[in-house]
């Protein structure tokens, strides 16, 4: 196989990992597949003086961020914005979308779409209840 055809024979992904707050919960279909769980969350994005929120929306794409989203769902839906997550993702893009609220209704903005490819933490009031290598806890951050 030519080294060309080789890196065409498999899937190359782009990847990010960020910090941000968990909003919502939603189902989702794509075409082909079974339904599927998607979040929408705020990301945390800049340095210093000149931070700001970022819309993501991302499908869950794997096992172990499903289940750790169905483990902590009630406290998710129950505490929108409140709920801190580290997390990895592939396959970042931004897309435009129309707000529906009253404050921006018609108003045109971005947002970035992708896969959910892991939840490395989730934090609530400082307080870290789930992390990825296992060991929960409820040391500071």
């Amino acid at each position: 196989m030519k080294p060309r055809e080789k890196i065409h024979s498999h899937w190359i992904q782009e990847y990010s990992r960020g910090y941000g707050y968990l909003k919502s919960l939603k189902k989702v279909r794509i075409s082909g597949f079974s339904p599927s769980l998607s979040i929408e969350l705020y990301a945390i994005q800049g340095m210093g003086n000149h931070v700001r929120f970022e819309r993501h929306d991302l499908i869950i794409t794997t096992e172990q961020a499903l289940r750790t989203i169905s483990d902590h769902r009630g406290l998710v839906e129950s505490r929108p914005m409140e709920v801190f997550m580290g997390f990895e993702m592939i396959n970042p893009r931004a897309t435009t979308f129309f707000h529906k609220n009253q404050e921006k209704n018609g108003q045109i903005d971005a947002k970035i779409e992708g896969y959910l490819s892991k939840i490395v933490s989730l934090s609530l009031d400082g307080h870290v209840i789930y992390r990825s290598d296992n060991h929960n806890s409820s040391k500071n951050l």
